[in-house]
């Protein structure tokens, strides 16, 4: 999976000072956030987008865009679908990202990073597509090679099967003849023994 070059991630958290904003739990959060313990901050945070971007530092990509996917802050909901896009490009759910990086783009058709990202995207997905396309040619060619090899494999046994057939139908023809000509040798013999006791008869 090729990297992202560019993440909105850093500017969409105000350098401020989280402590005047937030009390206890999420004044901890922010200590553990601005301190990389990105887990402890993303349990620590109760808003989905702040929590969202630690989870994202953290390599929790699905997590993350769980969260991204429930911001309905206005002015960080742009960044949030950004945010999306990114977490699902990192999943390889490009499909995804695409939908994502549209609809910021659609909420702000001047963000830059979405752009880039969304052009980046496509391009990888078409590859993808494609490779899967071969290889759906690749499978079905060979179905094909297979189903033609059981054909041929069957018309073989037939033939052999026939062919056997044919031979068992000569042999018992010849058994058949031989046991004829026996027959009739066996007549030809009674016949000359049968002579051969009149002309006795009549000699004597």
């Amino acid at each position: 999976m090729k990297r992202l070059p560019v993440f909105s991630l850093l500017f969409l958290l105000p350098a401020c000072s989280f402590a005047g904003l937030f009390e206890n739990q999420a004044q901890q959060a922010a200590r553990d956030f601005q301190q990389g313990r990105y887990k402890q901050a993303a349990e620590g945070f109760k808003d989905n987008y702040r929590a969202g971007v630690a989870l994202y530092r953290a390599g929790q990509f699905d997590q993350a865009a769980d969260k991204f996917g429930q911001v309905t802050r206005e002015e960080v909901r742009t960044d949030a679908l950004y945010n999306l896009g990114n977490s699902n490009f990192k999943l390889d759910k490009l499909e995804d990202a695409v939908a994502a990086f549209e609809e910021a783009l659609k909420r702000d058709p001047e963000h830059e990073d979405a752009r880039h990202n969304l052009g980046l995207t496509r391009a990888l997905l078409a590859e993808a597509r494609l490779e899967e396309a071969k290889k759906e040619e690749e499978k079905k060619k060979q179905e094909e090679k297979k189903k033609k090899e059981e054909e041929q494999s069957e018309e073989e046994k037939e033939e052999k099967q026939e062919s056997e057939e044919q031979e068992s139908e000569e042999q018992q023809s010849g058994d058949q003849e031989q046991e004829e000509q026996e027959s009739s040798g066996e007549q030809e013999s009674e016949e000359q023994q049968s002579g051969d006791q009149e002309q006795e008869e009549q000699e004597s």
